[in-house]
């Protein structure tokens, strides 16, 4: 039998950053309100309309924007990584296109505390405080692997590895977690470099 306790009135909502569309040049919070106007946008769009109606019905609902998740076994950090593995790494596209990153700890720690704050609702972005530009996430990349930085990646390349998750990482967009900072939440990993000597550690 199921304890009562088990049921909740609160949705927690898998969503993305994707959301706000890309840009070399904007910030993003969760005060921003327009979509973007590509495909991967319109989709994450429609998907937390299908939300709205639970919200509607009087459900806390928080819609996760999940970033670009850093693991070291799943996702897409392993293909970024790999050609520094080869000695043959380096600036993926233009490089001016920004990561908004944050580590698995942290996603795991801010679903539970999207749980747990009850005055917590709405978007959220689950992404770190520090997002960076491409070109220097590969020098950090480089600089913790100890391997060369110097064979730029074509976006083909990158395309035929990440399929549709190469927009993230090819075009980007720079988000901020604001919604969880003014919440209380603490990130365990606030930089690049300390989350890649962690996870490669």
């Amino acid at each position: 039998m199921i304890s009562k306790n088990f049921y909740s009135s609160d949705l927690i909502q898998a969503s993305a950053i994707g959301f706000y569309g890309t840009s070399d040049t904007e910030t993003f919070t969760e005060k921003h309100e327009q979509a973007g106007n590509d495909f991967l946008a319109k989709v994450v769009s429609n998907w937390e309309q299908i939300g709205k109606r639970i919200e509607n019905e009087g459900i806390r609902t928080v819609y996760m924007r999940f970033g670009v998740v850093l693991d070291r076994n799943e996702g897409a950090l392993p293909r970024l990584v790999f050609p520094y593995k080869l000695f043959t790494g380096g600036t993926i596209g233009n490089g001016k296109q920004w990561i908004s990153w944050i580590h698995i700890n942290d996603v795991c720690k801010l679903i539970l505390f999207a749980i747990e704050q009850k005055d917590l609702s709405g978007k959220v972005n689950v992404t770190a405080p520090n997002p960076v530009q491409m070109k220097t996430f590969g020098k950090t990349v480089s600089r913790v692997l100890k391997r060369p930085h110097w064979l730029p990646v074509p976006a083909f390349v990158l395309k035929t590895m990440l399929g549709e998750m190469s927009m993230l990482i090819l075009k980007g967009q720079r988000v901020l977690p604001e919604k969880a900072l003014q919440h209380g939440f603490t990130f365990q990993f606030n930089t690049v470099q300390e989350t890649l000597e962690d996870l490669f550690s």
